[in-house]
């Protein structure tokens, strides 16, 4: 005969003690992403802009100008552009006019191409350094 075990849980449980948090401010929240989205723009305008001054002071349309010197720049505004209209959604419903419906998608992409741009632009200022 198989015994069967009864859970009790009685006072094991908290009665009664639910803490309802208010919702945040989804303005302000949207507000501190969309500086923090500005800071990543012009934090590396201002660390690299030596490089940056000449990257655009040599323009030139070739393979060599795009490939080696702008690349990791563009990378980075790529980046940025694809993670803007998921700051902008923030807070919002799925059901607002302007939702990304790929928003997780958008968000991946945004930080992939910004990092690669990252690394990219590092390694571009490393070896304009040693020149």
């Amino acid at each position: 005969m198989l015994a069967v075990a009864r859970c009790s849980l009685g006072d094991a449980v908290m009665q009664g003690a639910h803490t309802y948090a208010p919702p945040r401010s989804r303005r302000g929240e949207r507000f501190l992403c969309l500086l923090a989205l500005v800071a990543a723009g012009v934090v590396p305008a201002i660390l690299y802009r030596d490089l940056l001054g000449k990257v655009t002071g040599s323009f030139t349309l070739d393979a060599g100008w795009v490939v080696f010197g702008a690349s990791g720049f563009a990378l980075m505004l790529l980046g940025l552009l694809a993670a803007f209209p998921v700051v902008l959604s923030i807070g919002r419903t799925p059901d607002w006019r302007f939702y990304p419906r790929s928003r997780g998608a958008l968000a991946g992409w945004g930080v992939s191409l910004y990092l690669m741009g990252s690394v990219l632009v590092i390694q571009i200022g490393a070896i304009a350094a040693r020149w």
